[in-house]
């Protein structure tokens, strides 16, 4: 078993108190030094409102990921690249996607 990231993009400004209802999910390839360089380097921001979210098919509120760590985001030009070293063809692909983003988009990451 080993540890798993799912980048999930905010299109709309996250207000406090607001359910966050995200339609997009990456779900990236297992990359030890890609996630240990994004836990050491990432800019991350407490996630000030609740996530309603279609985890594995199911609609449920999420304010921490599995191992009780709450949610936390960091903005896409901060996150696109801590990925310039990885070498798995669907990580450079989410690296491609985050590169189109706006710079200020809030990617939620849901370590799972």
């Amino acid at each position: 078993m080993g540890l798993d990231l799912t980048l999930i993009p905010v299109r709309y400004p996250i207000m406090e108190e607001v359910a966050i209802y995200p339609r997009t999910q990456i779900n990236l390839d297992r990359d030890s030094i890609l996630f240990e360089r994004i836990k050491a380097e990432a800019k991350m921001i407490p996630l000030p409102a609740m996530l309603l979210w279609n985890y594995e098919g199911n609609m449920v509120r999420v304010d921490e990921d599995p191992y009780g760590v709450p949610l936390a985001y960091v903005k896409a030009k901060d996150l696109h690249p801590l990925f310039s070293e990885t070498q798995y063809e669907w990580n450079m692909a989410a690296e491609a996607y985050l590169k189109r983003l706006h710079p200020d988009t809030k990617i939620i990451l849901f370590w799972h």
